[in-house]
């Protein structure tokens, strides 16, 4: 392997994947003909649709490698991504339910009743004891104790020399 990043478990689990991938679309279209080519159009389509929204919420994406993507990005953009990304998935699910009129009423059949359902789950969940033992009501403040590291005002301003790489965590040998 020319990439010393990689190793021999990563070039396996690579060729793995993307024989697990090949077998997945040869058995879909096996079985299900050509309404499998909607749904294997239906995945790609859904994760760029998420890239797009991650990348206007998310904080990494102006600081890093992605904010020559960002830049000049507004609501308005992410709103014609999603409207193209929708139509898209939408015609994805017609194809794989057969491609005619009653796979539309289908489709529209099973939005409505998701939308009942998510309706539901949001007026009712909220004020559910299920609710009130999950989420977490306590803050992690510093005020109560809660520190993840000891403050080191010290280091502000000094130089030092990195020993190994520091993501997430490592080591550096600071003046000396």
């Amino acid at each position: 392997m020319h990439d010393s990043r990689m190793g021999t478990f990563g070039g396996l689990g690579l060729m793995l994947t993307l024989l697990l991938k090949f077998a997945f679309i040869a058995a879909a279209l096996e079985r299900l003909g050509g309404s499998a080519l909607g749904l294997t159009f239906a995945a790609p389509v859904l994760s760029r649709m998420c890239v797009v929204l991650l990348e206007r919420i998310g904080q990494s994406a102006r600081k890093g490698m992605g904010s020559a993507y960002v830049v000049g990005m507004n609501w308005r953009h992410v709103a014609a991504a999603f409207g193209v990304g929708a139509a898209l998935l939408l015609y994805s699910l017609v194809l794989a339910l057969g491609g005619d009129v009653s796979a539309i009423g289908v489709l529209l059949g099973a939005a409505l009743l998701a939308a009942a359902v998510f309706a539901l789950i949001v007026k009712r969940l909220p004020s559910s004891r299920l609710w009130r033992r999950l989420v977490l009501k306590d803050a992690s403040t510093s005020r109560r104790g809660f520190v993840s590291a000891p403050p080191r005002e010290s280091l502000v301003g000094k130089r030092g020399v990195v020993r190994t790489e520091l993501r997430p965590a490592g080591t550096a040998l600071i003046d000396g």
